[in-house]
């Protein structure tokens, strides 16, 4: 995608956008939409210990298909964005999905869930770990909350 302009939910807007987006970006986009309705399905549908093995696949080696890590996740979080969807999106979505695709193209990352550490009501949120560190985060979501799952587990 040129720029970094991100994608909107204007009919206009996102069929202009998506007309100036390359081939590659194109199937990447229809992709993870499919992903999105998969894994939103599927948080109705499967356990959570089936949707995580389905996430976290074994590490791919095939990068034919490989748009970088930073495009990958500006790609989710535009066609999350657009609330194509019933669902609102969440953290758990955008983490199952960039975990699927990044683990397909190689990167090992994790899926991390936890709850608040301390707080009133129970909250939780959901992110990727790459390399032991938190992955696309504002911040460093350990600093607000407790671990409660990691997949793959960590070894």
């Amino acid at each position: 995608m040129t720029g970094s302009t991100e994608l909107t939910w204007r009919p206009i807007a996102v069929g202009r956008q998506a007309w100036s987006l390359g081939w590659e970006e194109k199937t990447q986009v229809a992709r993870i939409a499919g992903l999105v309705v998969i894994v939103r399905l599927g948080l109705w549908l499967l356990s959570m210990r089936k949707l995580l093995a389905w996430a976290t696949v074994p590490l791919g080696k095939n990068r034919q298909h490989h748009v970088g890590l930073n495009e990958t996740v500006r790609l989710v979080d535009s066609v999350l964005a657009l609330r194509f969807t019933v669902w609102r999106p969440n953290c758990l979505t955008r983490s199952l999905v960039l975990a699927r695709i990044l683990r397909r193209s190689g990167h090992p990352v994790r899926v991390v869930i936890g709850i608040e550490n301390g707080g009133q009501c129970l909250q939780g949120h959901s992110w990727l770990e790459l390399d032991g560190r938190p992955f696309a985060e504002d911040g460093d979501p350990n600093d607000q909350f407790r671990e409660i799952l990691v997949s793959p587990a960590r070894t």
